[in-house]
C-alpha cells in the first residue's frame, strides 16, 4: 500500500467509491475507447471531489456529470464519423458515376 493512502485511509476509501459507481457504466459500455475516457473523467471526478470539503458526498455527483459528458461527446463523435462515411460513400459513388459515364460516352463515340 503506497505511503499516502498508508496515512490518508479516506484516499483509499474514495479510489474505492469511485471504482464503485464507474462500474455500471463500464459494464455497460462496449467500446475500449469509451471505457478508457470513462475512466480518465473518473479519475479527474475523484482528484476534484479531493480538493472539496466533502469529497464523499460530492463525488457521486461530480462523477455522474463527467459521465454523461463523455457519453454526450461520444456519441456526438460517432454521428459525425457515421455523417463523413456517408458523404465519403455518396462523394465516392457519384465520381465511380462520372468516370463510367465518361468511358461510356467515349466507348460509344468510337463505334
Amino acid at each position: 500500500m503506497p505511503l499516502a493512502e498508508q496515512r490518508n485511509p479516506a484516499n483509499t476509501e474514495l479510489q474505492q467509491l469511485k471504482t464503485r459507481l464507474l462500474r455500471p457504466f463500464l459494464e455497460k459500455t462496449e467500446q475500449p475507447d469509451l471505457c478508457h475516457q470513462l475512466q480518465l473523467e473518473a479519475n479527474e471526478a475523484l482528484a476534484d471531489a479531493m480538493k472539496r470539503p466533502s469529497p464523499f458526498q460530492v463525488l457521486p455527483c461530480l462523477l455522474e456529470t463527467k459521465v454523461r459528458e463523455v457519453q454526450q461527446w461520444f456519441q456526438r463523435q460517432q454521428r459525425i464519423r457515421e455523417v463523413t462515411r456517408t458523404l465519403f460513400q455518396t462523394w465516392s459513388d457519384g465520381v465511380e458515376g462520372c468516370w463510367n459515364f465518361g468511358s461510356a460516352r467515349i466507348n460509344s463515340s468510337f463505334h
